[in-house]
This record gives C-alpha cells, structure tokens and sequence, in this order.
C-alpha cells in the first residue's frame, strides 16, 4: 500500500542535469521546433526502486502498423508499485521505443514526472536539413524559454461541466463543446474529451499532427476540429 511519504518521493522533480530534451513538434512552415523535457528510462526505474525494489511491469500487447514513415508500434502495459497497479499505453518507432514509453506512462500515474507535463514548451528556429539529428540539451531549452515571444506555453482551461446528451456528429462551422465532443477515433475512441485530462490532449494532439507531418497527410473532419481547439489554449 502506497503511502504519503511514497507519494511525495514519487512526486519529486528530477536534478535538470538529468533531463532529456526533444522535438515535440514543428510549426507548420518547419521553420520552428518546440522542445519539451523528457525523463530517461533508467532514472524512472531508480525512482520506483526507492519505494518498492519488487515492482514489476507486464506487457499486455504490442503491435506494429505500418506508415508511410516507417514501422509504429503501440505497447499496452501493467505497472504494480506496493500492490497497487496502474495500466497505460507507449508509443514509438521501434518496439524497445514503444516498450519504454509505457513504462515511463504508467509510472507517471503514480505521479513519476507528472509536473513535466505543465512545464513550458520552448520554441527554437529550426532547419530539418542541418538539425534534424541534433542532440538538444538542458541549457539551450532554458536559452529558448527566456528568449522566446511570439508563442505562449498552452495552459489548461477552466471547463464547467453540465450534464448534457452527447452528439457525436461533427459540424466544422460550430466551435467544439467539450462537454459533448466524444471521440470517433484513436486511442480515446468513445470517449468524452472534457472526461479527459488536458495535458493527456495536449500531448495527442501534439502527436496527431507530427504523425500527420510525417506522413504528409492533411486532418480532415473530427480530427481536424480537435487538433484545432487544443491549439486555441
């Protein structure tokens, strides 16, 4: 059983020194990279081994679609910390990607990293021709946070909830409600994204459309609509 003590190691921030730093997504004329910090697999694991040197993690599934970028691969996962389990998902360009991205999300759900989701987003000038193997580095994302004014870091808004009939038919011309929009497709398919935490649709969002980018494909109908309200914030 989990304990407060627990929950405020788990909680606690990483050195900086510690932190990866990587492209999340660019701006739609690729002139523009946004960095975002990311934790390093082994120090999650150092993590959970202070409050539990048994946990253990099991693979539920894993599998590959093919893109026109390459292989994608999704892995399902259990995490069990002092006989509490949590269940989320990875994603990644190779299977060891995707395996350790739902390790890193599900131990997030024990509060493991969780405030790097609220951390700000840093944009940098970007050329894909001389950076797109570039190594980013803690200091240049501080460097862009203190020098950045044209964009703003997303901030989660204020939504009041009533209880309302969900339509599921999507209309461009109307603004989306988030107390009825439920998704049709992806991973959150059949859910409700005001039922949704907003750093979890930020983060899909962001993906949706670099996978978007990458297969050069346009968003069209629900997709184009969510991705479209979650850049208004």
């Amino acid at each position: 059983m989990l304990t407060k003590d627990d929950i405020a190691i788990l909680t606690q921030p990483f050195p900086h020194e510690t932190l990866g730093i990587k492209i999340q997504a660019l701006s739609k004329d690729k002139t523009k990279a946004m960095l975002i910090c990311y934790l390093q697999h082994t120090d999650v694991m150092g993590r959970l081994d202070k409050i539990d040197p048994c946990w253990y993690n099991q693979k539920i599934s894993l599998t590959g679609e093919k893109t026109d970028a390459g292989m994608w691969f999704i892995c399902e996962m259990t995490l069990t910390l002092k006989g509490v389990t949590r269940i989320n998902i990875g994603e990644g360009n190779t299977e060891k990607a995707a395996y350790s991205d739902a390790l890193k999300r599900c131990a997030m759900l024990f509060g493991v990293g969780r405030y790097l989701y609220d951390s700000d987003q840093a944009w940098v000038p970007y050329n894909e021709q001389t950076m797109k193997h570039k190594q980013w580095t803690y200091e240049e994302y501080q460097v862009a946070l203190k020098s950045q004014t044209e964009f703003k870091p997303i901030t989660r808004p204020v939504i009041a909830y009533q209880q309302q009939p969900a339509n599921p038919i999507v209309d461009l011309n109307i603004p989306l409600n988030p107390e009825t929009f439920i998704f049709n497709f992806g991973k959150y398919k059949g859910k409700r994204v005001g039922d949704m935490p907003f750093e979890e649709l930020v983060s899909y969002a962001l993906y949706i459309e670099e996978k978007a980018s990458q297969e050069q494909k346009a968003l069209s109908g629900q997709v184009k609509q969510f991705v479209g309200w979650v850049k208004k914030f």
